[in-house]
């Protein structure tokens, strides 16, 4: 194993999983208020 794609692998799957976090973030973030509503209910 190269170490050179080694770390390409890793800082690609690192780039990738921070991606859809923050996809997963700001489009989620609007049913924040709908989901607090829920719980309290």
């Amino acid at each position: 194993m190269d170490p050179a794609h080694g770390v390409d692998a890793i800082s690609g799957g690192t780039i990738t999983s921070n991606g859809v976090s923050d996809m997963l973030r700001d489009c989620l973030e609007n049913y924040v208020p709908y989901f607090k509503n829920q719980k309290a209910l």
